[in-house]
């Protein structure tokens, strides 16, 4: 009675009734399995059998005995597991390796996973020619290759550039001025890139490393062109420094009656100052520089005297009053 009773690998035997017996629908009622028959081999016994009325889409454990006599599980031979369908069966065929002779009999009990066992099997008996039975072999495990990449090709770039070259523009002035060449020079580089890849696959030896190989094959950074300036020298421009001659004139000569030069613009000799082009201003300063300075002085000096003549006329004539 109960559920949950597990019973598994046990000796039993030599009882008069049932080895096991489930009463008052103990442990859940599990059906016991169906033997169909039990072949023999030369060294093994091979079984085909089903349970039935099971639970749906489960796994259960599968306990196959050899007996003396009746249906009860003196020896146990084999374990094997088997699934049961959506409807709650499944076949099943076993090879268990043991040598019986014919006329054994053979039980077998099932457990479903929460150790309900179940009562032993009506037995059968091992009789007739068992088929033969193909081994499964054993994987052996082989070996992988695994190829060691070789080194990657690196592009290199060629650089061509293409001189410059220089345009002149000529521009003229006018009114007599002189002309001013202009140079403007025009560069225009050509890069030509023409990636050159080599590809020589090699084994890395035990000096040679990857690192080694990629500082081999390194990319060139490649040139940028520089830009073309034009630069402007302004011409010279002339300049006049041509000054007007200078005219001497002749030194002044006293006579009483006044003051008398003569130039080549016409002045009287009579002590006057005449109108004319000339005149005695004009002449004496036509001459500019050190010369207009000299007169100028001399001029000054000669009215001083003349009004410091005419005071001490003044006051002589004053004291006689």
């Amino acid at each position: 009675t109960g559920n949950q009773n597990l019973i598994s690998a046990n000796s039993i035997y030599g009882n008069s009734g049932l080895g096991i017996q489930l009463a008052n629908n103990g442990n859940n009622n599990t059906p016991a399995p169906q033997l169909y028959s039990a072949l023999q081999g030369s060294n093994y016994i091979y079984i085909e059998g089903q349970l039935t009325g099971a639970l749906p889409s489960t796994t259960y454990t599968l306990e196959f005995f050899k007996n003396t006599s009746g249906a009860q599980g003196e020896t146990l031979i084999h374990t094997a597991t088997v699934t049961t369908s959506g409807a709650g069966s499944a076949s099943f065929s076993v090879g268990i390796i043991v040598t019986v002779p014919d006329l054994t009999p053979i039980t077998a009990t099932a457990r479903d996973p929460n150790n309900n066992t179940s009562m032993f099997s009506t037995e059968i008996y091992v009789f007739g020619s068992a088929p033969t039975l193909t081994p499964t072999p054993t994987p052996v495990p082989t070996s992988t290759f695994t190829p060691v990449p070789s080194d990657t090709p690196v592009p290199t770039s060629t650089n061509t550039p293409v001189p410059p070259t220089a345009t002149a523009t000529t521009s003229g002035g006018g009114g007599g001025g002189g002309t001013v060449s202009t140079a403007t020079k025009t560069k225009t580089p050509t890069i030509t890139n023409t990636p050159t890849i080599t590809f020589t696959p090699t084994l890395l030896s035990q000096y040679q490393t990857l690192t080694q190989l990629a500082a081999e094959n390194t990319i060139e950074p490649t040139s940028t062109p520089e830009t073309p300036t034009a630069t402007l020298v302004p011409s010279p421009t002339l300049v006049s420094t041509s000054a007007p001659p200078t005219e001497t004139q002749p030194a002044p000569a006293a006579d009483g009656g006044g003051i008398s030069a003569e130039a080549d613009g016409g002045v009287p000799q009579d002590g006057s100052a005449g109108g004319g082009d000339g005149g005695l201003l004009s002449g004496l300063l036509g001459g500019g520089g050190v010369t207009t300075i000299l007169w100028i002085f001399i001029i000054l000096a000669a009215l001083l005297l003349l009004i410091g003549g005419g005071m001490e006329l003044m006051r002589w004539m004053n004291s006689r009053d």
